[in-house]
Parts: C-alpha cells; structure tokens; sequence
C-alpha cells in the first residue's frame, strides 16, 4: 500500500467519524425532546388525577354545602347548593383541604354566624352528612364524628346509602 492509499484511507476514516458524530447529535436531539414531552405529559396526567372528584359530600344543616373529593380526601370543589349558604361559602376557602377539617371548618362558620341553633345542642334537629363515592373509596369521617360528638351535635350519615349515626 503506497502513501497516496494510506492518505485516502485516513480520509475515508475520518469522514467516517465525523458522520457518526453528526449521527450521535441528530440522536441526542429527540432524547432531550422525548424527556421533555414525557415530563409533561405526566404532570398533566397528575394534575387530572388530582383534581378529578371521586367523592360527592353534602352537609345539610341547612344550609347546604356540597363538597367535591379527589381520591386523597382533598377537597377539589366546594359550593352551597341553596342561597342560604352562599354568604358562608364566600367567606370559607377550602379548596385542597382535608375532607375532615373541611367540615370541621363549615361546622365552626355556621356556629360563628349562629347557623346552628339550640335545636341541634339538645339533639332534637340532626345534621346530615351524605356521602357518594365509588365502592372503591369508602371515605373515613371518624374524626369528624368525635368533633360533632365532643360538640354535642347528633350527626347522621348516609354513606353510598346506608345510615349510619
């Protein structure tokens, strides 16, 4: 093999390389691309999740509030559904509170503006709390029924149907 062979075939090996160098980058370039689109559609995914109510709570006083639940027990949505309970509603902010001290919270307003009466001390009026939600996510009130009981507020609840006091 003469010099002028060699040459050539550095140059062909050099050639070479710098292609694969340039093949590595066009590589590289969808990698940083392909993280980025993976990223967010995850938290896009996440955010859903999160927000997606599971659970339909109505606490009926009156007034009546409704409380929309994601599968963490946080509350997502919070309205009243009756004219009564928009003046109480405005002044609360319980979005992505704990379901619990939600309506620990409601319950606190409503003796504050005195939305409870003597009627609910003495145990002749109840407070009812309904609960929809899939088979799947029973929701655990038993702080709340300790708060109403230490309050001495008699508390039904209906859970998916069923009573329990």
């Amino acid at each position: 093999m003469d010099d002028r062979s060699k040459v050539i075939l550095l140059h062909e090996k050099r050639l070479q390389m710098q292609q694969e160098k340039i093949n590595k980058k066009k590589n590289l370039g969808l990698m940083p691309i392909a993280i980025a689109l993976l990223i967010i559609l995850a938290t896009i995914g996440s955010i859903y999740f999160y927000f997606k109510p599971s659970s339909t709570i109505i606490l009926d006083i009156p007034p009546r509030i409704q409380l929309k639940v994601n599968k963490f027990n946080r509350v997502v949505s919070f309205e009243p559904l009756r004219a009564d309970g928009k003046e109480l509603a405005d002044n609360l902010d319980l979005n992505n509170s704990i379901l619990e001290d939600a309506l620990k919270e409601i319950i606190l307003s409503c003796e504050k503006e005195t939305l409870i009466s003597e009627d609910y001390y003495s145990f002749q009026k109840a407070i009812n709390l309904f609960i929809s939600s899939d088979k799947n996510n029973l929701i655990n009130v038993d702080n709340f029924k300790e708060f109403m009981f230490s309050k001495k507020l008699k508390l039904i609840i209906n859970q998916n149907g069923y009573d329990y006091k």
